[in-house]
C-alpha cells in the first residue's frame, strides 16, 4: 500500500531565491520562481506584497460543511484581536525549540499576531508564518523585519517536501476540520531530524466538567469558542503515529504566569493555581520528529491482516 505520493515534486526549477521552498498546494509540484512565484501546471500565481505571500487562490477548496463558516469567524476574529497567544506558552515553546535553533529554516502555522515571530526570525536562516487571516500577518510584519508571511490553509501547506528545520503549531489544530492531514502535511515539510512543536486544549473529564459548570453559573460565555477537534494525551500519540511521526514527548501543562504578570492582571492568579491541580491543566504539549521510517504502521497493519 502506498501512504503518499511516490513521485518528488519539489526539486527546485531555477537557482533564485525561494527556489526549492515553494511549492503548488493543489497539482504539488515545484513552484516557478524565475517571476514571482507561479505554478506552470495550474497556471496560477501567488499574489506577492510586500513578504506577504497570498497562496489562496492556489489552495484545495475543501467541501467540508463548516470550512468557509470556520474560515470566515477566524479572519473576522483577527482584525480585532491582541495577544492572542499568552506569554508563558511563548516562553515555553522558545525552550523547546532553542535546541533546534542556529539555522536552517522555520515555519510558524497559525502563530496569531506575532507573539513567537521575532524570536524565530532571530534564530533561523529562513523564516516564514503561515495565517488563514491576513491582518494577522500584518500584525506579524509589524514586529519582524525579514520573516516571509503566507496566506495559506495549514492543511495544504504550499511548502515543498523535507523544506524545513522546525515547524511551531500552537493552539492552532483544535479549529482544523481535517487534523490527520495537518499533521501529514507537517511531517511532509520537516527535513530529516527536524522537529514539530505542538499545543492543543487538554480536554480532560474532569477540567471539561469544570467548564461546563461556569458555563451554566455565566461565569464563562456560551458559545466559548471555535473548537471543532478534542484531545487529549493519548489521541495525539496516536495521531503521530499514524501520520509518520515520532513522538519525543507528550505532556500537560498549566497558565504559568510571572510575577509582573500577575501584578498588572491579578485575575489571573485563581486560574493558575486552579490548572495546576492534577487533572485541570489545560494544555497538551507536544514535541514530534519525522519518523525513519513514516510508514511503519500501516505496513504492520498490511502484514497483520494478511495482505502482501
Amino acid at each position: 500500500m502506498s501512504t503518499r505520493d511516490d513521485k518528488d515534486h519539489s526539486q527546485p526549477r531555477t537557482d533564485r531565491p525561494g527556489a526549492g521552498v515553494w511549492m503548488c498546494p493543489t497539482c504539488r509540484r515545484a513552484c516557478d520562481v524565475s517571476d514571482g512565484v507561479r505554478c506552470e501546471q495550474c497556471g496560477v500565481a501567488c499574489e506577492i506584497d510586500g513578504r506577504i505571500h497570498d497562496f489562496w487562490d492556489m489552495t484545495p477548496r475543501v467541501p467540508f460543511g463548516l470550512y468557509d463558516v470556520l474560515n470566515s469567524l477566524n479572519v473576522g476574529h483577527s482584525e480585532g484581536a491582541e495577544g492572542v497567544t499568552p506569554t508563558w506558552r511563548v516562553r515555553r515553546a522558545m525552550r523547546a525549540v532553542e535546541a533546534w535553533a542556529g539555522g536552517g529554516a522555520s515555519l510558524e502555522i497559525g502563530g496569531g499576531d506575532g507573539a513567537m515571530a521575532p524570536f524565530l526570525e532571530a534564530n533561523f536562516e529562513s523564516s516564514y508564518s503561515l495565517d488563514v487571516a491576513r491582518p494577522f500577518l500584518v500584525k506579524t510584519a509589524a514586529v519582524t523585519t525579514s520573516q516571509i508571511l503566507v496566506v495559506g490553509d495549514a492543511l495544504f501547506l504550499p511548502f515543498a517536501d523535507r523544506s524545513m528545520d522546525v515547524v511551531v503549531c500552537m493552539e492552532v489544530m483544535e479549529h482544523l476540520l481535517a487534523p490527520i492531514q495537518f499533521l501529514w502535511e507537517v511531517r511532509r515539510v520537516l527535513k530529516p531530524g527536524g522537529m514539530c512543536y505542538l499545543t492543543v486544549p487538554y480536554e480532560g473529564a474532569l477540567r471539561s466538567a469544570y467548564r461546563r459548570a461556569l458555563v451554566r453559573l455565566g461565569a464563562l460565555p456560551w458559545p466559548e469558542d471555535t473548537h471543532v477537534n478534542f484531545f487529549h494525551p493519548t489521541a495525539i500519540r496516536k495521531m503521530a503515529v499514524r501520520c509518520g511521526l515520532e513522538v519525543r514527548s507528550v505532556s500537560t501543562h498549566g497558565s504559568r504566569y510571572s510575577p509582573a504578570e500577575l501584578r498588572q492582571r491579578p485575575r489571573r492568579l485563581p486560574n493558575m493555581v486552579i490548572e495546576a491541580l492534577p487533572g485541570m491543566r489545560g494544555m497538551i504539549e507536544a514535541v514530534l520528529t519525522p519518523a525513519e521510517n513514516p510508514d511503519r504502521y500501516w505496513r504492520l497493519f498490511e502484514k497483520q491482516i494478511g495482505r502482501p
